[in-house]
């Protein structure tokens, strides 16, 4: 009838709560850019397991004190002794949000005759500033969808800032400007009553004529009638 008690000594798990940072804590950043690693700050002999909300109690990655994120979101980072493995009783959070870039509508490619106006852009977007620029240089524009009247063709670009988010796009439009045709009709005259005299000039390959009179009553869609 012996007996023996045996005694156990459990590990401390009163891990320390850790201090986390992210350039200053939570961070917005524009959609399309990089987000940069999130850093805990932990104690010697502890490492840190990130997940991410909602959690399903699955790490995101464990045992590393920075972790780059992929997605907008809340991240929480747990520490974790590397020879206990106990961890801390509370978590390290920060939030990630990623803003949606603006439109910046600079509308459709076009092709317009010289001396021809065209609208550019959209309806203007609450909250947004707009700046257009050209190339060739020298049209500049804080609206949203300014008027043109190239005397060539320009690109012009349009650069729209959220002034809620700072988030920045930008988008080009090329106008193509064709030239005029010629439209000849000839030199001022004058003739005598029952005579006849001929206008326009010769044909040219790819257009059409059409003429008219005031007073009216004469119309001929021959280049030279």
């Amino acid at each position: 009838n012996c007996s023996k008690t045996l005694y156990v000594t459990a590990p401390d798990c009163n891990c320390p709560a850790i201090a986390l940072s992210v350039s200053g804590g939570d961070k917005n950043y524009c959609s399309g850019g990089s987000i940069p690693a999130i850093t805990a700050s932990v104690l010697p002999g502890e490492t840190v397991d990130w997940y991410a909300t909602p959690t399903s109690g699955i790490a995101l990655t464990t045992g590393v004190t920075s972790y780059t994120p992929s997605y907008s979101g809340t991240y929480y980072a747990e520490a974790r002794n590397t020879t206990t493995n106990c961890k801390s009783s509370s978590r390290a959070e920060v939030t990630i949000t990623t803003y949606p870039l603006p439109a910046a509508a600079a509308g459709n490619d076009r092709i317009i005759c010289l001396n021809t106006s065209t609208t550019l852009g959209a309806v203007t977007v609450s909250g947004s500033t707009y700046n257009w620029s050209s190339v060739p240089v020298g049209f500049y524009s804080t609206e949203s969808n300014p008027t043109v009247n190239p005397g060539e063709t320009t690109t012009y670009t349009i650069v729209e800032t959220s002034v809620l988010t700072g988030c920045t796009n930008t988008h080009s439009v090329v106008v193509t400007v064709n030239p005029l045709p010629t439209a000849i009709a000839g030199t001022d005259r004058i003739i005598c009553l029952n005579a006849n005299t001929t206008l326009g000039a010769t044909s040219i390959s790819g257009s059409t004529y059409s003429w008219s009179s005031i007073p009216a009553g004469f119309t001929s869609a021959e280049a030279d009638p």
